[in-house]
């Protein structure tokens, strides 16, 4: 993953600097707004609302030990007049991509995938831990938006250390999202009921292989540069209406439907 890996992210810088700059649009994620100090133990209090506008400066000045930030701070030094980068920060991403290798998002079909594999509805806590959430083509245009401005030579985007994209349509609940996944599988029949087992804080390893961001995190994010700047606006379905087609496939996957 681009995110975390260090050697692509310092061969790209290098390779442009060598050419005598151009343009670098880096994907980073949301997992770099984590509040790693929760570390699973408890809900949590107080939301902190990030913006790439007003609060720029705080994503590009985020902690060191902050998810992806190692990778995050090669792309911000590398910024100059000559080299220009930007930083694309999704949340969850949902939808079916368009490209030719690996088109199907993870997480909602990583959570999806361990419900029907327990047999049971899950949900961690009460289930109040919040998200944001992107559909992929969405996504995908705010990259195209950044590379027409690369091209035409316009002023409007924002790069290097203004140059922080988040991205996001909106926000949902994990416990909701997982009453959906398990009303969906139940209605499908591979489910033998739409209860939904509640897995307390110490038991949290069973939503492990759900991944990080199910597991008691909390992020809250407002993507306003790209609204701002590009006159970028999110038009895809929303990540509920998604989830009767990935729990479907996700059965038939597993032989179940």
């Amino acid at each position: 993953m681009s995110a975390d890996h260090v050697p692509s992210a310092t061969a790209i810088i290098n390779g442009l600097q060598k050419r005598g700059g151009g343009f670098y649009i880096h994907t980073s994620g949301a997992d770099i707004l984590l509040d790693l100090r929760a570390e699973y133990q408890r809900p949590p209090g107080k939301i902190h609302i990030f913006d790439d506008w007003d609060g720029v400066a705080e994503l590009t000045s985020l902690p060191d030990n902050a998810v992806h930030r190692n990778v995050d701070k090669i792309v911000l030094a590398a910024g100059s007049d000559t080299l220009k980068t930007a930083i694309i920060c999704p949340s969850t991403v949902f939808g079916i991509g368009r490209g030719p290798v690996s088109r199907e998002t993870k997480q909602m079909r990583d959570l999806t995938r361990l419900i029907l594999k327990e047999g049971k509805g899950l949900q961690l806590a009460d289930g109040k831990t919040f998200w944001n959430c992107v559909h992929v083509h969405d996504l995908s245009r705010v990259y195209v938006r950044l590379v027409e401005e690369a091209i035409s030579g316009r002023s409007r985007a924002s790069w290097n250390s203004h140059g922080y994209y988040l991205v996001e349509n909106g926000e949902f609940s994990w416990g909701s999202v997982c009453a959906r996944i398990t009303e969906e599988a139940h209605r499908l029949g591979v489910l033998i009921s739409d209860e939904t087992r509640v897995i307390d804080m110490e038991n949290k390893s069973i939503m492990a292989p759900a991944g990080r961001s199910v597991t008691n995190y909390t992020v809250k994010a407002r993507a306003l540069r790209a609204r701002k700047l590009l006159g970028w606006s999110p038009s895809q379905s929303t990540v509920e209406d998604e989830i009767q087609n990935i729990v479907k496939e996700e059965a038939s996957a597993l032989g179940l439907y």
